[in-house]
């Protein structure tokens, strides 16, 4: 772990996580996107104040989010990746691939302390659904954006900008691993030690 930790109180948040000065007032706006090579259509959230408000540590900044995986960065301290990173999900698989949603890679140190800290990974592993994976390759498996009504939480402001396009909108990215092997939390705990 030699990248830059952000902290609330005694936790780390992920550099990925929302915050409330993000959430409260913000604007979405739809920009093209390089993405393996292609040009695409995402919905940028434009500010970008980690570390002011609060954390929400179940809702992803999904700009943060494409930088870490652009720039191939630990999603929790922002350290380059190591060869073969730790992505964690509670078994969503697309066919016999570990799908990632948002456990996006992680240096080991961060893995195990996100492992120590994160309530909703301990739950997970409780119930036998944590999986954790050393990955090695993956491919990039963007999250189509289709307007929610309003009377099932839908934002009005983006299902506004997602009548605007004339093509696909896309809001973060999924990994789907295809070079990885499984280890435990144990394991991890191990290499850590």
């Amino acid at each position: 772990m030699s990248g830059k930790i952000v902290r609330f109180g005694n936790f780390v948040v992920p550099w990925t996580a929302k915050w409330t000065s993000e959430d409260d007032t913000h604007r979405s706006v739809v920009r093209t996107v390089k993405l393996d090579g292609h040009a695409m259509r995402f919905i940028c959230e434009g500010i970008n104040t980690p570390g002011v408000g609060k954390p929400l540590f179940k809702i992803l900044h999904n700009d943060r989010c494409r930088s870490v995986l652009r720039d191939r960065v630990c999603q929790i301290c922002r350290a380059r990746l190591p060869k073969d990173p730790i992505c964690i999900n509670q078994g969503e698989t697309d066919g016999i691939y570990p799908l990632i949603n948002d456990g996006l890679p992680m240096c080991v140190p961060c893995a195990a302390l996100s492992l120590a800290q994160c309530p909703g990974l301990q739950r997970a592993e409780t119930v036998g659904r944590l999986r954790l994976w050393r990955a090695s390759a993956w491919l990039h498996a963007p999250i189509l954006l289709k307007p929610v009504p309003h009377e099932r939480g839908g934002n009005p402001h983006l299902n506004a900008l997602l009548a605007m396009e004339r093509g696909p909108v896309f809001s973060g990215v999924k990994l789907l691993l295809t070079r990885f092997r499984a280890i435990s939390a144990d394991e991890l705990r191990d290499i850590t030690q």
